[in-house]
C-alpha cells in the first residue's frame, strides 16, 4: 500500500482558486454606515437648537426693554404731568396798544370793509381757513416798501412789482404762528391799504415760479371805506380783554346782527338777531339813523364773540381760535 504524503503545497493550490474569489472592498460614500449619518443629524440638530435659543434670548431681552420702557413712560406721566400754563385771569386795558392791535388783525377788511370770517363762522381754528383766507389776513401787514420794482413794465405797460416769499413767509407766521402751512401758488386780487404805487394799492398778486416770488402791477387806486353803523348789517363792541394764563389773551367781542329798512323820515327800523343768518331774532329798534352806536346794554341777548390768541415761540401773540357764543 502506497503510503500518502500531505504536504502544505497541496493544501495551498487547493486553497488557491478560493483565495481568488474573495475580496474585501472599502465602503463607498453611498455605503457610509447610518449610524454615522445618524451623528450628523444630531451635530447639525445640536447647532440649529443653540442658534434659536440665541435667538429667542434676544427677542425676550427686546421686549423687556420695550415694555420697560413703556411702563417708565406711563408712570413718568401720571406722576409727572405736564404742567399747565399758570392761569391769572388779569383784566387788560381794552384801549392798550396790544389789545387794540390784536383786535385790529380780526376785524381787518382789505378796503375798509371787514371781512366776515369770524362774524359768520361759529367756530374757527387755524384747520379753518382756506389759502384764500390765510393770504387775505397774512397779506394785512404788506407795507409799501415791501414790494421791489423791477423795473420793467408788462403788457398793459404797468410797472411790474414783486414780493419776496420770505416776506409772505413771515406775515403768515405773524398771524397764524410757525407751523402754519399754505399753497404758496396763489392769484389774489388784493387792496393793500398800506401802499401807494403811483396813485395805486390794488392788483392781482400772482406766484411767479421762474422768480419763486410774487409779482403784480398795481392798476387801481380802492381808497379806505368807512361805512356807516347802519350798513354794516351788524353792530359790535369790544367789550373785555384778559390774560388768561402766562400764554394766552382772551378778547371778548359783544355783537348783534342787524336787517334795516329805511323810513319816509330818512331813519332806519331795524330788526335785531343773533345770529348771522338772521334765523333767531332778538328785537327792533325804530329810528334809528345811519350813524347811530347800539347801545348793548338795551339788549340783554345779544351774541359774542371770543377770541384767543396764544403766546408764539418768539414770544408774540399769534391767532388760535374764535368762537361765537350766542345768547339764550
Amino acid at each position: 500500500m502506497d503510503e500518502f504524503e500531505f504536504k502544505d503545497e497541496d493544501l495551498d493550490e487547493d486553497l488557491g482558486d478560493e483565495q481568488d474569489t474573495i475580496s474585501f472592498d472599502t465602503p463607498t460614500e453611498e455605503e457610509t454606515p447610518q449610524d454615522e449619518t445618524f451623528g450628523n443629524e444630531l451635530e447639525n440638530k445640536a447647532e440649529d437648537n443653540t442658534a434659536n435659543k440665541k435667538f429667542s434670548l434676544i427677542v425676550i431681552i427686546t421686549v423687556s426693554v420695550v415694555v420697560g420702557l413703556l411702563v417708565f413712560f406711563i408712570v413718568y406721566l401720571i406722576f409727572n404731568p405736564k404742567e399747565k400754563p399758570k392761569e391769572v385771569n388779569t383784566n387788560l386795558d381794552i384801549k392798550s396798544s396790544q389789545v387794540q392791535e390784536l383786535y385790529s388783525r380780526v376785524t381787518y377788511g382789505m378796503n375798509g370793509i371787514r371781512y366776515d370770517k369770524f362774524i359768520k363762522e361759529p367756530n374757527v381754528t387755524i384747520k379753518d381757513f382756506s389759502n384764500y383766507d390765510k393770504f387775505y389776513y397774512a397779506l394785512s401787514f404788506i407795507q409799501n416798501n415791501d414790494f421791489f420794482n423791477t423795473g420793467t413794465n408788462g403788457d398793459n405797460q404797468l410797472e411790474k412789482y414783486t414780493l419776496n416769499m420770505e416776506k409772505i413767509s413771515g406775515y403768515m407766521n405773524k398771524f397764524f404762528g410757525d407751523d402754519i402751512t399754505y399753497d404758496k401758488k396763489v392769484n389774489i386780487y388784493y387792496t393793500f391799504l398800506e401802499v401807494d404805487k403811483k396813485g395805486n394799492n390794488s392788483g392781482f398778486l400772482t406766484y411767479d415760479e421762474s422768480l419763486n416770488k410774487y409779482s403784480i402791477y398795481f392798476n387801481k387806486k380802492n381808497p379806505r371805506q368807512e361805512l356807516k353803523p347802519i350798513a354794516k348789517k351788524y353792530f359790535s363792541e369790544l367789550t373785555k380783554a384778559t390774560q388768561v394764563n402766562e400764554n394766552e389773551i382772551e378778547l371778548v367781542e359783544n355783537i348783534i346782527y342787524t336787517q334795516c329798512t329805511e323810513n319816509k323820515s330818512k331813519t332806519y327800523t331795524c330788526g335785531l338777531y343773533k345770529d348771522y343768518e338772521k334765523t333767531v331774532k332778538i328785537g327792533e329798534k325804530q329810528g334809528v339813523s345811519a350813524d347811530t352806536q347800539l347801545d348793548f346794554n338795551e339788549f340783554e341777548k345779544h351774541s359774542k364773540i371770543i377770541y384767543r390768541f396764544k403766546k408764539s415761540s418768539e414770544g408774540t401773540y399769534v391767532f388760535k381760535s374764535s368762537k361765537i357764543k350766542y345768547s339764550e
